[in-house]
């Protein structure tokens, strides 16, 4: 990383060193322990997990709906990652990699689905179950709960 930054690697120490108060690694754990409170994360005691992230984002899109740091440009109120990132050219905002949405409950809001009243967000526990990679009653790998899944919003 030295070759491609031009810092040392002292410099690049200091800079990610959370006991300087004014370094990024400071920063970075104090967004961390705000994200943490925000979206009520148990997993760790410094932060929320990459896992807690995911199924929180996937089953209701709660971090794209209130985002902890709210940015028009980069991180706008969405229902989806897919419209976070840089605008290029005047495009819409994306995100690297990303160009449809990923998230189960995108697909619950119009213009995919006409269901009246309030499709249900789910908990990281609910999602938990949900895409358990073991065989389970309330994971899609048991059939009749991906067939009940899907079927609940192609009527």
């Amino acid at each position: 990383m030295t070759a491609q930054t031009g810092l040392t690697a002292a410099m690049l120490t200091t800079l990610y060193d959370p006991t300087i108060s004014t370094s990024f690694g400071a920063y970075l754990n104090t967004v961390q322990s705000a994200q943490k409170v925000k979206y009520q994360c148990t997993e760790d005691t410094a932060k929320c997990t990459n896992t807690e992230l995911a199924y929180l984002q996937w089953g209701g899109s709660k971090i794209t709906l209130d985002p902890l740091n709210g940015n028009n440009t980069y991180t706008p109120i969405s229902f989806s990652v897919a419209n976070w990132g840089p605008a290029v050219g005047g495009s819409v905002a994306e995100c690297p990699g990303i160009t449809v949405a990923p998230e189960y409950f995108t697909y619950t809001q119009d213009p995919f689905s006409d269901k009246s009243g309030v499709p249900p967000q789910f908990s990281i526990v609910q999602v938990g179950r949900i895409v358990n990679s073991k065989y389970g009653w309330y994971g899609l790998k048991n059939l009749y709960n991906a067939m009940d899944f899907v079927q609940s919003y192609v009527d």
